[in-house]
């Protein structure tokens, strides 16, 4: 059962992944359309953050999804980002947990107990 488990959050990575890739790309295009040297550095912070992310939680599925031995850590490593990043936009945003940001904390957690609970790969 925890492997079918696994499984089913190795494909909630590939979509997370799916997700950070299209934010990573609207940014970038929007940093080459303004053209503008001044750029807040926020905006160049994301533009470097998101394809970290897609690389972790596509890893962590591609690692999962082929029941590779570094699955399970990539799998923890994933939930990890989901758990902090939840975190750090409640704590520093003042974002309520109830919404997409209570998701994402719930996706951590879960994720976290599904891959450190000891068990086949990945």
């Amino acid at each position: 059962m925890i492997h079918e488990f696994r499984k089913f959050l190795c494909w909630v990575f590939a979509l997370s992944s799916l997700l950070c890739l299209w934010n990573a790309i609207t940014i970038i295009q929007r940093i080459i359309h303004l053209h503008d040297a001044s750029l807040p550095l926020r905006t160049l912070l994301l533009a470097m953050f998101f394809p970290v992310l897609v690389t972790i939680y596509g890893t962590a599925w591609w690692t999962g999804w082929k029941e590779k031995s570094s699955g399970r850590r990539w799998g923890i490593a994933a939930s990890i980002t989901y758990t902090l990043l939840s975190l750090w936009e409640t704590l520093h945003f003042s974002r309520p947990l109830l919404g997409p940001i209570g998701v994402m904390l719930a996706i951590g957690i879960i994720g976290l107990a599904g891959f450190l609970w000891p068990g086949t790969n990945p």
